[in-house]
This record gives structure tokens, sequence and C-alpha cells, in this order.
């Protein structure tokens, strides 16, 4: 991905009148190691907007399979996300991508199942979590979605850094725990 790339996405994600809310330097590494690794089935936990879900989207090849989970109206979402994520996922659709959106609490066994269905029983090859930032919110995700993630595959946490400003937010506890055991 080159950075005219990037912008260009930043732009058509503002034209949606959203924005990404991860660190640009960040987030466009992270779509630049994407397509290294491949994935062919991506699923966000926690896709509020559907602005990381679209970039997510546009950095990947044509076939690639994109779920997202999002519980509008919950601590960290927004009542509007629904409709703006709707908005994401039929423009996505409309050019030729597979996406779907699960609303419902990630934690939940319907959606658990959902998720599964929608990738036809198979677990997805790619994660990125940003729901709910409690430790067992972002744990249940990690057990859920993320631990059985195939050996290639990856994992990405938004988030992983303390921060006194947000007390709530305790990603890092888990993230402390994981990075000893996997390779990031």
């Amino acid at each position: 991905m080159t950075r005219e790339l990037y912008e260009q996405i930043k732009a058509e994600i503002a034209e949606m009148g959203l924005d990404l809310a991860q660190a640009d330097d960040e987030f466009e590494a992270f779509l630049r190691f994407l397509p290294i690794k491949a994935p062919r089935r991506v699923l966000e936990i926690g896709a509020r907007d559907g602005a990381s879900l679209y970039a997510i989207a546009r950095a990947l090849p044509a076939g690639t399979e994109f779920v997202a989970v999002d519980l509008p109206g919950a601590a960290w979402g927004r009542e509007s996300s629904r409709q703006n994520l709707e908005k994401v996922i039929a423009r996505l659709q409309k050019n030729g991508v597979r996406a779907n959106a699960i609303f419902g609490d990630s934690r939940d066994e319907n959606t658990v199942q959902a998720v599964s269905k929608l990738f036809g029983g198979r677990f997805p090859d790619c994660v990125f979590i940003d729901g709910n930032h409690t430790f067992g919110g972002v744990l249940a995700d990690w057990e859920r979605y993320g631990c059985p993630v195939e050996p290639r595959g990856v994992v990405a946490f938004h988030d992983i850094l303390e921060s006194a400003a947000r007390p709530r937010v305790k990603v890092h506890l888990l993230w402390r725990v994981l990075k000893t055991i996997y390779p990031y």
C-alpha cells in the first residue's frame, strides 16, 4: 500500500461522513502488513461506524470475506453506528466485496454462531479486536475469536497502551500476557 492509496482510502471514508479512530502511522503500517499475510477471512469486533473495516477491505484483494460485529449504543459504541456500518457494508457489497455485519454482543453464543455461519464454519484468519475494552471483554473476544486463528493468521488489538486518561480501557493487561507467548 502506498501513502497515496492510504490517503485515497481516508478521503473515501471522509466522503461517507466517517473518520478513522486509529492513529494514522499505526493503522497505515497495519494495512501495509496485512497483504503480506494474505488473510481470506477477516473479522472485526467493535466495527462501530465501519471506517476501519472499509480501510481493511480496500487494502486486501478481491475474494477476501469480511464480517463486522458491533453492538450499537454500548459503552464504546454510538447509536448512529448501526446506520453508518450498514452504509459501509452496502458500499463494499456494491463494489463486489463479500461483507456482512452482525449487530449484537460479540460474547453472546448467537453472535459466535452467526460469525461461524458467515465464514462457512471456518475460523477467521485475521481478527481485529476493538470492541469491549474492559479486561473481561477483550479476554472473551480473544478466547472466542483470536485464540482459534490459524497459526499463520493475524490478531490485532486496538488500544494496547495503558492510558491514565482512559482508566476503563484495560486492553493493555491482556496484551502484556499475550506478547510473552505469541510473536508480535
